[in-house]
């Protein structure tokens, strides 16, 4: 048998390892390495089951040497192929003879020292790389471009090094604590002496930032250098602390700069939102820099947050009273909600919505006061008040993202607004409503509650609710009384409403009267099956018998009712009292209505009258001519209140009488005589009737009613108030009780409930301090 050479292995194909340095699976196999060795064998005989003997291997005594030049001579061949390799020329050996001179070293035990020679050779390279870098002339992109290449080159070169000593790399390095593998040696090696380089670093970082700089001005750069040049200072682990620092420092700069540009011209809305649709426009640059799988993308995406906190600071937080001042009131006119969407997410950026809740609740109440505060358009404030709180739920579902606090914030500034002008809104919401309970044409019933809802929606800003109940049971009353509903359903629908939002308390009266009008019904229809209907004659007579206490006050109505019609009056009042007794009838005429047949020469008409027009016009079956006294004795009623009938019956719509001079008297007396004229398109004509109309003297006699409650209730407040403190000032009492009642009482009233409970001893004051009240039990 011969001997190998000392130093010499077996022969075997070697596949080259990976090229990455992120790979770690070794695909290179490789056979178990046996010292060299002379297998020696003292016999060898065929196997046979009988034979007792057995195969030996002895090793040799000596182990083989290696020749004394094997280590330079090796490192020679080597080391020619790292020239060959960075000096991008072809290898003259074999990748598989490469790979197995290192191995053959390793084996020697030639580790430490194969590593040593080959740090210095790459440190060598890198460093006539960077010299090289440095001595460029090239500027601004192309200097880029050229540390683009040298840096491309290092690693190809450090990846085609690591291949051949992957040996190497998995034996000695993982082996030895303290020593980095050879792509991370590579690496600390271009990140030292570039850091020791500190003209040629600071250029490249100055060259980058500036290119940067371009592209935000508009200028075109070569973007996939730019991130190459980027991604090296992110191998080299210096992005954060050499580059990143330094962009932040030129990004402040330059939105600094552009900051005071833009944002220090705005003078209007128009500027505010091109000035907005800039920072948008640059926080969405900002960020595909920051999204390396963008195309624009070439920052590290660890560095989006604080770029971006930059322009959010400069442009945005800086100027962000600047913005809503100058631009928000003319966005909300012009109801650019695209605009103030865009203005609300800039500022939520930056928690800057304090300033643009506090313009939002000055608008809407600016805007809302200037609804109210008009009274020559009275009539036209809850529809505007209904369309001005829709515009600004859209503001806040769209522009504001139904943000929690922009709607506890539209809710304060309506309270506020809304209750500016005392009474006023209530009454006005409480007509508005008896309109859309009226008959109207046009509006269907889905559009009736639509409408409810939104006015239920102002209500709930209402602190009087009081004035509202009142005016709304007086309207209420007219409509149930005159049979001016358009639908029972709707009036039952809102009372529901009203009774959902402020309890049955608040609703109890307005529910009594409906009882009573079905009560009524139930009782006409029992009174005509009776003897006493006998009595009306040709006359259909029908009562609503009213609880005094659930209806409104009513002025008694001075009026003498024609025989006929007394007559009527008192068959009821004796079928009711046999059926109740101990109550007492009180007739009220003011909202009494009637039906009467008319015969003119152009033909017979169904006239609906108020009970006094009817009086008035039933004088006119026996007589052609009265004057205004004989009128007057007829009908017993006070003068003015006579002239306002008689008006309703000569306007130039209806001109059911004339007012005419007497011909057969001698002093020529001026009165009235029926219009035997008279003519209408229509069989059933309904007379001008002041009934439906609110006058200034019920109108005030209605606020004067809920004056003379509210004593009622602060007192009753007081009572229980200081019931339970025994002891208040006088600050703090008045503010208990604004606290609890929730209404709009002046300081000069309050003060004269507090003197009215003293003088009733229900309350005194402090010997020694007049502001502070004791209760008495």
């Amino acid at each position: 048998m011969s001997h190998p050479p000392a130093g010499e292995s077996k022969k075997r194909k070697a596949t080259p390892g990976p090229q990455s340095p992120s790979d770690s699976t070794d695909r290179i196999s490789l056979a178990k390495k046996t010292d060299a060795a002379m297998l020696h064998s003292s016999s060898l005989v065929p196997a046979n089951p009988s034979s007792q003997k057995k195969m030996i291997f002895k090793g040799f005594s000596v182990a083989p040497t290696v020749p004394l030049n094997y280590e330079e001579a090796t490192w020679k061949k080597l080391k020619i192929a790292i020239d060959e390799i960075q000096q991008r020329r072809t290898i003259t050996d074999s990748q598989e003879e490469l790979y197995r001179a290192c191995e053959d070293m390793c084996h020697q035990k030639m580790s430490a020292s194969l590593y040593s020679r080959l740090k210095e050779e790459f440190n060598r390279f890198v460093l006539e790389q960077l010299l090289q870098l440095q001595s460029s002339s090239t500027q601004g992109s192309a200097f880029l471009q050229t540390v683009e290449a040298v840096w491309l080159h290092f690693r190809d070169q450090a990846l085609a090094i690591r291949g051949i000593f992957l040996y190497l790399d998995r034996t000695y390095v993982i082996q030895t604590p303290g020593i980095k593998s050879i792509w991370d040696m590579g690496l600390d090696l271009f990140h030292t002496a570039l850091l020791d380089h500190k003209d040629l670093q600071s250029k490249i970082v100055e060259t980058a930032l500036r290119e940067i700089d371009h592209e935000r001005s508009g200028i075109n750069i070569a973007r996939s250098t730019l991130r190459t040049v980027i991604r090296m200072y992110l191998e080299l682990g210096i992005y954060t602390s050499h580059f990143e620092s330094a962009l932040l420092v030129w990004t402040r700069e330059f939105y600094v700069n552009e900051g005071s540009a833009h944002a220090l011209a705005i003078t209007s809305g128009e500027d505010t939102a091109k000035y907005m649709a800039l920072i948008n426009r640059r926080l969405n640059e900002e960020a595909l820099r920051c999204q390396p799988s963008h195309d624009l993308g070439y920052l590290d995406e660890a560095t989006r947050r604080t770029l971006i906190a930059v322009p959010e600071s400069e442009l945005i937080e800086k100027y962000a009273q600047l913005i809503v001042d100058k631009g928000f009131d003319q966005l909300m006119e012009k109801r650019r909600h695209d605009d103030l969407k865009l203005m609300y997410q800039l500022l939520v950026r930056v928690d800057g919505l304090e300033c643009l809740k506090r313009n939002f609740s000055n608008y809407i109440r600016s805007y809302g006061t200037a609804i109210i505060s008009d009274p020559s358009k009275d009539t036209e404030m809850v529809q505007s008040l209904i369309k001005y709180k829709s515009e600004i739920d859209d503001v806040l579902s769209y522009a504001f993202e139904s943000n929690d606090a922009f709607f506890h914030l539209i809710k304060e500034a309506f309270e506020k607004f809304i209750n500016t002008r005392k009474n006023k809104p209530a009454e006005m919401i409480a007509k508005y409503i008896d309109e859309l309970m009226k008959p109207r044409k046009g509006k269907s019933d889905a559009e009736v509650e639509s409408a409810l809802d939104k006015c239920l929606t102002l209500f709930r800003y209402i602190q009087g609710k009081d004035i509202f109940e009142a005016f709304y049971r007086a309207h209420l009353a007219k409509r149930l009384l005159l049979g001016k509903s358009a639908s029972v359903d709707a009036e039952k629908s809102m009372l529901g409403k009203l009774r959902a939002e402020c309890g049955p308390t608040f609703t109890s009266n307005l529910e009594g009267m409906f009882k009573d009008i079905e009560v009524s019904r139930d009782n006409m229809a029992s009174f005509k099956s009776t003897k006493y209907s006998d009595g009306l004659g040709a006359i259909d007579l029908h009562v609503n018998v009213l609880t005094a206490r659930c209806w409104p006050t009513y002025v008694p109505l001075a009026l003498t009712l024609p025989p006929e019609l007394e007559r009527c009056q008192e068959v009821f009042k004796e079928y009711y009292i046999s059926r109740n007794k101990g109550r007492k009838l009180t007739w009220q005429h003011t909202l009494g209505h009637a039906s009467l047949k008319a015969h003119f020469a152009k033909g017979d008409k169904e006239l609906i009258a108020s009970t006094a027009q009817a009086a008035i016009l039933l004088l006119f079956n026996n007589r052609s001519f009265l004057t205004l006294q004989e009128i007057q004795d007829c009908v017993g009623m006070d003068a003015k209140e006579l002239s306002k009938v008689l008006q309703t019956l000569l306007t130039s719509s209806q001109r059911i009488l004339l007012k005419v001079k007497s011909k057969s008297d001698a002093d020529d007396r001026e009165g009235y005589k029926v219009n035997d004229l008279y003519e209408n398109a229509l069989m059933r004509v309904k007379i001008n009737s002041l009934q439906l109309k609110d006058t200034p003297e019920e109108e005030e006699a209605t606020k004067e009613r809920v004056a003379a409650d509210r004593q009622y209730q602060v007192d009753a407040a007081i009572v229980r108030i200081m019931k339970t403190k025994k002891r208040l000032s006088h600050t703090l009492l008045v503010s208990a009780v604004f606290e609890q009642l929730k209404l709009q009482i002046e300081p000069a009233d309050m003060k004269k409930r507090i003197e009215s409970l003293i003088e009733r001893e229900f309350l005194q004051r402090d010997a020694d301090d007049n502001a502070m009240y004791i209760y008495l039990a």
